[in-house]
């Protein structure tokens, strides 16, 4: 059996695993506010309805399959190899299913325009199908300098792409050329930087072991895309394209800061916490650490974008984009909940649990198109108010199993997010008294000015109630600055 990684190696994996991320969602974040000057809402819209299609064939069989290898031990090149043909067969054949039903999949969405969006982005299930098995197992080794290297160069090129082409009167085309460019740039990259290569020998006892496994996280990846795209078939449904345009704007925002520091992350966690089933104690104190660390992070990023969500959304967007602003404010709950309730996942994942997981995502996915249902035709504040409610009102079912496989106390577990909370609510005070006293004329620096306050409060109040997470999170910071 492979050694397990060291503390210290573990601590630059996750700092440049959250350098990978940050870099990639910063990117793509800024990629979005450029084009979002030339391109309406509507096109943002439809784009964000079409990738709705390829995201549903990722989570049902192609991380499956990837996780069926990633939580075991030690994978072999057998391992890898299996996983890669049958990702690379399941994709081919999803891309051609995907381009055959564009045309019903636009009429039952009520826009027949989306159509020729789904066709041509289903080529990104065939350039995902054949990256993802050298990104996992370039993850697995915790290469994550190699792969913020390809993130990095993957969205410049295909962001210059989209934005010229937007700038020159493109439109929805400039959108769709920016994922088409980004995904077949981050392929090329990750076959170029990775030495391995699939070998020509399918193993069918392992075919059949990850189907096993695979079957059940299927499932859970069901239930989770109805859990978590179900609000923007809504939007695109009963709302039209413009109002779904605001709705992903709102999600891409939330979602860039909830991946860019709680997903990064995780892609340390899940390969750590399957290395170490066998010792329950040092899982424990793992899952506890992820969890006090990233709260310690992402709190205050999501209180201040909540508080100050009016003036962010001003400075990023013009005057058209100004519906989003409460919208981002209330999907600050889900995505804060799910940088840290992703662990839950890994750990019921690493444990041999992934039918728990498909349970709660059940319940998740068929209690949001209930308030759905109700509420969709209220409008897009309520389907946000209703998907915010159900993540917060439900979160204690996620975290439950993983509590119970870990042997660790409620209370424990809320004394670890209990400083990052109460120091974040000290810092959404802060703001939201300052704010009406500071009156500077440039916004740049009058949302500085006021943020900063916040921020100063914060790190006064989490020094205070938890200088040990501080310290840590220092020395994590510290560790970026060694070579791998």
């Amino acid at each position: 059996m492979a050694a397990s990684p060291s503390r210290a190696h573990i601590g630059r994996s996750s700092m440049w695993s959250l350098v990978n991320t940050l870099s990639a969602q910063g990117l793509n974040l800024a990629v979005f506010l450029v084009t979002a000057r030339f391109v309406a809402p509507e096109a943002f819209g439809i784009l964000a309805a079409a990738v709705l299609v390829n995201e549903l064939f990722r989570v049902i069989v192609v991380e499956p399959v990837l996780t069926a290898v990633t939580t075991r031990p030690n994978p072999t090149d057998a391992d890898y190899t299996t996983c890669f043909w049958v990702i690379a067969l399941c994709s081919m054949i999803g891309a051609a299913l995907i381009s055959m039903a564009a045309p019903l999949l636009g009429e039952a969405m009520g826009h027949p325009g989306l159509a020729e969006t789904v066709q041509l982005t289903a080529a990104l299930v065939l350039t995902s199908g054949f990256a993802r098995t050298h990104e996992t197992r370039l993850s697995r080794s915790y290469r994550f300098r190699a792969l913020a290297i390809r993130s990095l160069a993957s969205i410049i090129l295909g962001g210059i792409v989209g934005i010229a082409l937007a700038i020159n009167g493109f439109g929805l085309w400039s959108l769709v050329a920016q994922q088409l460019v980004t995904s077949i740039t981050s392929l090329i990259f990750l076959w170029t930087v990775s030495t391995w290569r699939p070998g020509s020998i399918v193993s069918r006892r392992i075919a059949r072991d990850i189907w096993r496994y695979a079957r059940h996280v299927s499932l859970t990846g069901m239930t989770n895309y109805v859990n978590q795209q179900s609000d923007t078939f809504f939007a695109m449904t009963y709302l039209g394209p413009s109002a779904t345009g605001f709705y992903s704007a709102a999600k891409r925002i939330t979602g860039a800061l909830n991946t860019a520091v709680g997903t990064s992350l995780n892609k340390v966690a899940l390969p750590l916490f399957a290395a170490t089933k066998r010792d329950p104690a040092r899982q424990s104190a793992g899952f506890l650490a992820a969890v006090r660390l990233t709260s310690v992070i992402t709190a205050p990023v999501f209180a201040t974008l909540a508080v100050l969500s009016p003036e962010i959304t001003t400075l990023l967007f013009d005057s058209e984009w100004i519906t989003a602003a409460p919208l981002i404010a209330i999907l600050c709950i889900p995505a804060f909940l799910g940088t840290i309730g992703q662990y839950n996942h890994s750990i019921m994942l690493a444990m041999d649990k992934p039918h728990w997981q498909t349970i709660l995502t059940g319940i998740y996915a068929v209690s949001n198109v209930t308030l759905f249902v109700i509420v969709s035709h209220h409008g897009i504040i309520a389907l946000a108010l209703a998907f915010s409610l159900r993540s917060l009102l439900l979160y204690p079912l996620s975290v439950g199993p993983a509590l119970h496989l870990l042997r660790i106390r409620w209370v424990t577990y809320f004394r670890t997010v209990a400083p990052a909370l109460v120091a974040s609510a000290v810092a959404a005070g802060v703001m939201i008294y300052v704010g009406p006293l500071i009156h500077v004329r440039n916004p740049v620096l009058n949302l500085i000015v006021v943020s900063g306050c916040g921020g100063g409060a914060y790190v006064m109040t989490i020094w205070i109630v938890a200088a040990d997470s501080c310290r840590e999170l220092l020395g994590l910071i510290k560790n970026l600055k060694r070579n791998d």
